[in-house]
């Protein structure tokens, strides 16, 4: 039978194994600590067995085309739009006048995308999103509803300039899933980008002038014949409001760790009256263990020799039990420390974004007060943020997005006018229906890609990789667009549709590629400002690159006869040129292999 211990006998526990199963559990469950914060409720959604999360993933599809159609809505009727506001003086003037109204959108983009990616650091990703489907609502509606030039210049600035909801789309995208299901996340927002690109141009086409297109079901006289573009605004509004509805649902991945809970954390951490350190004595078989004492006597410790006093031990046992008030003094002073770093975070978070941006540093009482504990839990507020613009891995992501952001809008400008261009100044002599074609053809094909080839291939080649070869392979696809004026009839079509085709699907290998770089480069307290920062110097490169192709394309046109690169030979060097300078750009040392996973949490950006 057992026997009883009497008083005094002491017993031997291994303490080792519970200390590293209750460090284990602590690093499985973090949100313990942080209840009230909302990325620590939600982060199980990063664990690596986590499964896909279907429904958030259709929410993101929706507020991507939200973003989308308004942008590229308006092209088919932007001429008609201008014609009938009579501000041009002649019909050569009205292109002139419509650039100034697709420029604005990419002006208030420019301006704000920054300011917008702060909010989303500081208050959440939900928020900015909410607002942006609220702007699309207000001013895209207003933008239809115009009638004059500056009423839709204006509505189209502040559509860009309130709506910051693409670059927080991306950097979301990446923080509602694992690492290994990063790639379909992110590749699902370029897909259904890719979408809006195509439904955005049908939509305006077909539904603008409804009461000179559909006479029956829209007579002379009614709402949408004196406002003749407000039906393709309404039905980008009717797909914008559930998903408003749909976003509030949304879980927010920003972590809050409220002070208050930290603070009290750490009280109770020195209130343990028996929380005292275990010596570095080690047992016949090599396991740490100490001896627990059944009666009040002072700790001993288990020896091969026999039961050995330890006067060290012995003194901290005697200090915790005769210095108490110090102790409590202690825990006063660490929480007044703790209260002083709330009032510091307070003040702090009002600059935040600008130190995100700005690389200034955390208050200096926060730097030399070391607490411990407080350190670690209060990271997120009191963490040196070093400038983004400073961040060589961050800064060539960004420019790699941006020069090809440029090659691919001067390509779209530069594409369709040499399509419809006559034969004899170089072009193809296509008609607007044929084109479209071609542009609805790649454009189903390059979405059939990224849905099921795009996130394998970059799971084997890593983000770096797939946007070099994409951008390598580019520039030699430049050179077979002149020799399609050999061609003629049906092998044209078929010809100019793989060329066409190829093009896109490399197209969103560098595109989706730059997205996960971007948000690879800066920790997740950074990324909604480095996304911000991405859509602004991105927006300037997209505002030049119609504009630069235009001319080019123009002063190609009266180059016919020359030797060296005559006509449209000028303009696909060009472009082969710009995407040769991506391709340099993905190597390094300025674009490092490092990318292709993530930053941690515990570095800063580089």
């Amino acid at each position: 039978m057992p026997r009883e211990m009497g008083a005094g006998e002491r017993n031997v526990v291994d303490v080792e194994q519970p200390l590293l199963e209750e460090e284990e559990k602590k690093k499985k469950s973090p949100a313990l600590l942080y209840p009230n914060c909302p990325g620590c409720k939600h982060s199980y959604l990063q664990d690596p067995d986590a499964k896909l999360p279907y429904k958030i993933f259709g929410t993101l599809a929706a507020l991507t085309l939200v973003s989308a159609l308004p942008i590229s809505s308006l092209y088919p009727f932007l001429y008609f739009m201008v014609r009938d506001f009579n501000i041009a003086k002649s019909d050569k003037d009205i292109g002139f006048y419509a650039g100034y109204v697709g420029s604005s959108f990419m002006v208030g983009r420019f301006l704000t995308s920054v300011q917008w990616g702060m909010v989303a650091d500081k208050y959440g990703r939900v928020p900015v999103m909410i607002i942006g489907c609220i702007t699309v609502i207000v001013f895209h509606t207003l933008f239809g509803a115009s009638t004059n030039f500056w009423m839709a210049v204006l509505a189209r600035f502040f559509l860009g300039g309130l709506n910051g909801m693409l670059g927080t789309i991306k950097a979301y995208a990446s923080e509602v899933c694992s690492e290994k299901h990063q790639a379909i996340s992110v590749s699902i927002v370029g897909t259904v980008w890719g979408l809006g690109l195509i439904i955005g141009p049908a939509m305006g086409g077909y539904l603008s002038q409804p009461a000179i297109k559909y006479p029956n079901l829209f007579p002379p006289g009614s709402l949408f014949d004196r406002y003749a573009y407000l039906l393709p605004s309404l039905c980008v509004t009717v797909i914008s409001i559930p998903t408003l509805c749909i976003t509030f649902y949304l879980p927010e991945t920003i972590h809050k760790h409220d002070v208050k809970e930290v603070e009290q954390a750490e009280d109770s951490k020195y209130e343990k009256p028996l929380s005292l350190p275990i010596p570095n004595n080690l047992s016949r078989a090599g396991s740490r263990k100490y001896t627990v004492c059944e009666s009040i006597e002072s700790p001993s410790v288990h020896s091969p020799l026999g039961s050995l006093h330890e006067p060290k031990f012995e003194d901290a046992w005697n200090q915790h039990s005769e210095k108490g008030p110090q102790n409590s003094d202690q825990v006063q002073t660490r929480s007044s420390s703790l209260r002083s770093l709330s009032q510091n975070e307070e003040d702090m978070n009002d600059n935040d974004g600008y130190r995100a941006l700005l690389g200034t540093d955390t208050p200096k009482d926060a730097q030399e007060e070391k607490i411990p504990g407080a350190e670690t839990n209060l990271r997120d507020s009191t963490k040196k943020k070093k400038s983004l613009w400073t961040s060589k891995p961050l800064m060539a992501s960004i420019a790699l997005y941006c020069i090809w952001s440029l090659h691919d809008m001067a390509f779209s400008e530069i594409f369709s006018l040499w399509c419809v261009s006559p034969l004899a100044d170089g072009g193809l002599g296509l008609s607007t229906t044929v084109v479209g074609q071609i542009l609805a053809i790649s454009g189903f094909t390059m979405l059939v890609f990224q849905i099921l080839f795009f996130a394998p291939l970059v799971n084997w080649m890593g983000a770096v990789l797939v946007s070099r070869s994409g951008a390598g392979f580019t520039t030699l696809s430049m050179a077979a667009f002149p020799l399609m004026t050999m061609l003629k009839g049906t092998s044209l079509f078929i010809v100019l549709n793989l060329l066409s085709i190829v093009k896109n699907i490399l197209g969103i290998l560098i595109f989706t590629g730059s997205f996960i770089l971007v948000n690879n480069s800066v920790r997740q307290d950074q990324r909604g400002a480095a996304n911000g920062l991405a859509m602004s110097l991105v927006s300037l490169f997209k505002a030049v690159g119609p504009a630069g192709g235009g001319s080019i394309f123009a002063w190609a046109q009266s180059r016919q006869d020359t030797y060296i690169l005559p006509g449209n030979q000028l303009v696909f060097f060009s472009l082969a040129v710009v995407s040769l300078i991506t391709y340099f750009t993905t190597f390094e040392p300025f674009l490092p292999r490092s990318l292709d996973r993530p930053l941690p949490e515990d570095r800063d950006v580089e």
